[in-house]
């Protein structure tokens, strides 16, 4: 928190870490109370919003580049991680979380899935689709081991913890594939 001290009124600045926003608090003349502007609601992450050159941005648009970016950083921390492919995975169920919270995640991954360059036919699975238009690999068998992994996590992760944390205290992906497989209660809620 910073304060920046001018004629009147005071002005007081934090700034938020995760999102970068600034709130503002600004204390009348002659007043020690600080009056802080009314929040600004904002739009889920992933719904049509404003950007700041005016145009519409597109959700399907949106998460596609998110994907694809943490899915560039994997490639090139994958040799000097292991847990590299965390970040991509991450990414990806946050992505169709976001798109199932506003009702839109098979409409949205079959609009993706039709984007692509070379749209196969595929069974209604928004983690499958996503990882299928974010990569420019294609291994069926590691899509469909991943995408078994993210719909176990959405159904069993009550608590809301990151995709990385629930897989990672659940013996990792490859003990999370097998309970997905048997649809077996994880060890760590």
């Amino acid at each position: 928190m910073r304060i920046v001290r001018g004629k009147e009124p005071k002005i007081i600045v934090q700034k938020m870490h995760q999102r970068g926003d600034a709130i503002i608090q600004v204390s009348k003349p002659g007043s020690n109370r600080l009056f802080a502007p009314k929040p600004k609601t904002l739009p889920p992450h992933g719904a049509k919003e404003r950007v700041a050159s005016g145009q519409i941005e597109d959700p399907v648009a949106a998460g596609l580049s998110r994907a694809k970016k943490a899915r560039k950083e994997y490639l090139a921390n994958v040799d000097l991680d292991r847990q590299a492919i965390y970040l991509y995975l991450q990414v990806v169920f946050d992505v169709v979380q976001e798109w199932r919270r506003l009702g839109k995640a098979n409409e949205y991954s079959l609009e993706a899935l039709k984007r692509h360059h070379f749209p196969i036919k595929m069974k209604p699975n928004p983690f499958a689709r996503l990882i299928y238009c974010s990569s420019e690999e294609d291994d069926p068998k590691k899509r469909s081991k991943w995408a078994k992994i993210m719909r176990w996590v959405a159904k069993h992760n009550k608590k809301g913890n990151s995709f990385t944390k629930f897989v990672t205290k659940n013996g990792g992906l490859n003990e999370c594939a097998e309970n997905a497989a048997h649809d077996w209660l994880p060890k760590w809620p």
